[in-house]
């Protein structure tokens, strides 16, 4: 490699670092599945390789986050049979973005910026389609431009975050299942009460739970869910959260907590990535006849609020 590029320059999908080898899986413009990582780097993955080693062996924890060069890494330990340590680092897709970069109408995004917003936001889509990005880009810019503290609970982190942010400060946490996962974090989380809490996704019953009930309790929330659309988001957060119960209270809660939903997707075709999204929003007094509808359970029905509300966005002008 003619040019010597940082480990953060390179872009790469998995890093394999073993006793004396690096290699890596991926590489964007190689012809190989894997390459040898440069001769060059072999210091810098030399140290890498020692934090790894240093984070298994206080953590206890064979998965670990790790930042280098401002790059988040998903982190796996194993041993082969000799015996020899192996680190297996994912490079994380997720980006910072200012808000005004990420694709979405402003009328959808400043009602998110509001200083008296409480409740429960929620970013939805298929797996690399964003959504980590969104949520991180709204959690910022309200950071920057109100101040306070945040908490980041995720597993693992996907963009460094901790420390100061504007003039906010953001509390970064790994939801380690070895320490209670996302509702052991999310319980502490709330006890130090932060101006906002991002939880990296909602998968589990007990954190859905948790979430619902934060989201009426005077808490701010901005959360990530797997998800195919708006109403098949708020279909599987109900469903989650009364677990196998019935939805009936759930959807009740959610009519009084849930403040916005936001879904996107990134569609490829003949070569050519489109960033395509759907959002509903409710906030403000236009929103009633929406939560009236998630009260009594009529999700289908907000079918119709959705492509009402898109339209109003595809005719408003853009303001900032």
């Amino acid at each position: 490699m003619s040019e010597q590029k940082k480990l953060s320059e390179l872009d790469f999908v998995d890093l394999y670092l073993g006793k004396d080898y690096a290699v890596l899986k991926g590489l964007k413009g190689s012809p190989n599945s894997t390459d040898p990582a440069p001769e060059y780097l072999k210091p810098v993955l030399e140290h890498l390789r020692g934090q790894c080693r240093f984070l298994v062996t206080t953590e206890k924890d064979p998965e670990f986050s790790i930042a280098h060069e401002g790059v988040m890494y998903r982190g796996t330990a194993m041993r082969d049979v000799s015996g020899t340590d192996i680190y297996t680092l994912r490079r994380s897709t997720a980006k910072v973005r200012a808000l005004n970069k990420i694709g979405i109408h402003p009328g959808v995004l400043l009602p998110l910026l509001d200083q008296n917003l409480k409740g429960l936001v929620l970013i939805a889509g298929e797996t690399g389609a964003g959504k980590t990005s969104t949520a991180v880009a709204i959690l910022r810019a309200r950071l920057e431009r109100l101040g306070g503290i945040a908490i980041a609970i995720e597993d693992p982190p996907e963009v460094p975050l901790n420390g100061p942010v504007g003039i906010g400060r953001c509390m970064q946490i790994r939801a380690s299942r070895r320490t209670g996962g996302y509702k052991e974090h999310l319980t502490r989380s709330l006890r130090a009460n932060p101006d906002m809490i991002f939880l990296g996704e909602v998968r589990e019953e007990a954190a859905a739970r948790e979430v619902v009930e934060a989201s009426l309790n005077g808490h701010l929330i901005i959360s990530t869910v797997h998800a195919g659309g708006v109403v098949a988001t708020i279909e599987r957060l109900a469903s989650l959260a009364s677990g196998n119960g019935p939805t009936a209270p759930t959807f009740n809660k959610l009519a009084n907590g849930l403040q916005a939903v936001i879904w996107q997707a990134l569609e490829r075709d003949a070569g050519q990535v489109r960033f395509r999204y759907e959002a509903l929003s409710l906030i403000g007094p236009d929103s009633m006849g929406a939560r009236s509808k998630l009260q009594s359970g009529n999700i289908r029905g907000i079918a119709q609020d959705i492509e009402q509300q898109m339209l109003k966005l595809k005719n408003a002008p853009i303001r900032k």
